[in-house]
């Protein structure tokens, strides 16, 4: 039972659904995965064999049954959920509101790195105790993003739309914008539709509306991007966040200055 479950491998295959369209790049990355994958078992392999061979050559009372050997061996190989976590991943806790592709773990890095610096909340008068600009967006918008599938899409909205601007050939990502955007529109007309007046809305989708606005900026379309923060502002006003004075008032600080 040891070494059947020590044999077993997981390889992520899935395909960037956002909401639905596989991209070369999404493939290029789950091929590289399988192909390192199919090394991984070779060399263990050949570990096992080695060890068998190491075994045997022994005295009687020194040799152990191949079969435990193999196990032990074939368990060593994978990595222990108590060991250190790997660099390379994004989410290890499994803390998002839904499971990210490959493909999206790159917008998310992408998004911190580049679309965050470029933004003008580094110039503005948004602050709290020790917080301000970069440190505030990592620390508080994007934890806000990742507690709903629906605002996911409208962080990975406004990256595809700022790596389709600074790209020379844009790549896929003018495609995945307009398909992030389709998928953000719908989530936020249907919130705002079921949602029942007399209870508070949610901040991922005040956040969702924020996202939209942002990716109108980018494109150069003011009256959309006036409605969709008209659109916040309502819903903030709703909640009646503005004369809170905590740091629960985030992201409401965002939309301050556009009242």
């Amino acid at each position: 039972m040891s070494r059947k479950r020590g044999e077993v491998q997981f390889i992520h295959s899935t395909q960037l659904r956002a909401p639905g369209v596989a991209s070369a790049e999404v493939q290029r990355l789950v091929h590289s995965h399988a192909a390192r994958a199919a090394h991984a078992k070779v060399r263990r392999q050949r570990l096992i064999e080695y060890q068998a061979a190491k075994t045997s050559s022994g005295s009687e009372d020194e040799r152990r049954p191949f079969s435990t050997a193999a196990a032990e061996i074939a368990m060593a190989a994978i990595p222990s959920p108590l060991g250190l976590l790997g660099s390379d991943r994004r989410d290890p806790f499994a803390s998002f509101a839904r499971h990210l592709n490959p493909a999206e773990c790159y917008l998310l890095d992408y998004y911190i790195a580049n679309v965050i610096p470029c933004s003008t909340l580094q110039r503005s008068q948004i602050s709290y105790p020790g917080k301000v600009g970069t440190p505030l967006l990592n620390t508080q918008f994007v934890q806000l993003a990742a507690t709903s599938a629906s605002s996911l899409n409208g962080l990975f909205l406004v990256t595809c739309r700022h790596l389709s601007q600074h790209l020379p050939h844009n790549g896929p990502y003018v495609q995945l914008a307009l398909q992030y955007k389709i998928a953000c529109t719908r989530s936020l007309t249907e919130a705002i539709s079921s949602s029942e007046m007399r209870f508070p809305i949610s901040d991922s989708i005040l956040a969702l509306a924020l996202f939209l606005a942002h990716d109108e900026i980018l494109i150069g379309d003011g009256p959309s991007t006036k409605i969709h923060v008209q659109v916040a502002i309502q819903m903030a006003r709703h909640n009646s966040a503005f004369d809170k004075t905590d740091l629960s008032v985030f992201p409401y600080d965002l939309i301050q200055s556009d009242m």
